[in-house]
């Protein structure tokens, strides 16, 4: 978040900065800032200002308050928050249709409880390039049984590198009945997964070990 309020104010005129309407400042200042850049459309500073909002429902800052001289009920602060975090959604930021997801998908965020809008606005952050949200609906295809769909989105953030998406690609590969196809997936996996940790390299071996087993020799040759 302070990443992108400096982006921000470093995007603002130079008689705004030294106003001292500091967008990276968690307060009525920063607050006010962003208010200004969201209802101009700005997509990162709807999800900034929402972000705040909820921050001062939850209490983590007592002080935000849309109208300084006013008290405002945390529940009231909540739905503001859901209200910005909605307009950035719909101004294409992907981080904001993810948190919309995940707030559907839970009881008691302040947003009704709609696990099919949380998988819309998945689609939505996926259709409009996010790897990670690619990857999360693959793995939804993949629980539902969809496992052609899987392997057809999975290969985006594979080649990307993420290496979960090559162990999707392997599990849904298996699914379908092509283990020569999925152990090079595995490989794969487990090299890009060498420097994130001994478990992760552990697993994968017993994957490859597992299905070695199953391989002719040459189709293991073909694989590595």
């Amino acid at each position: 978040m302070d990443r992108e309020a400096k982006a921000l104010v470093e995007s603002l005129p130079h008689d705004v900065r030294e106003a001292g309407e500091c967008v990276a400042v968690a307060g009525r200042p920063g607050l006010l800032t962003l208010s200004l850049l969201a209802r101009g459309g700005n997509g990162v500073a709807a999800r900034l200002l929402g972000e705040l909002l909820a921050m001062g429902a939850d209490g983590e800052l007592p002080e935000v308050s849309p109208d300084p001289l006013e008290y405002v009920a945390p529940e009231t602060l909540l739905r503001q928050s859901w209200g910005w975090m909605r307009r950035a959604a719909e101004a294409g930021d992907t981080e904001a249709m993810w948190i919309l997801c995940r707030g559907h998908c839970v009881r008691d965020s302040g947003l009704e409880y709609d696990p099919e809008a949380g998988l819309s606005w998945l689609e939505r952050a996926a259709d409009a390039g996010d790897l990670d949200a690619v990857q999360h609906l693959a793995e939804s295809h993949f629980h539902a049984g969809r496992y052609e769909d899987a392997v057809e989105l999975g290969h985006k953030p594979a080649t990307a590198g993420n290496p979960h998406a090559h162990a999707l690609l392997a599990a849904s590969l298996i699914e379908m009945g092509e283990p020569a196809k999925a152990l090079s997936h595995v490989l794969l996996a487990q090299r890009l997964g060498a420097c994130r940790g001994a478990e992760w390299r552990i697993a994968a071996g017993r994957f490859v070990d597992a299905l070695e087993a199953e391989l002719e020799p040459q189709d293991i040759g073909a694989a590595r």
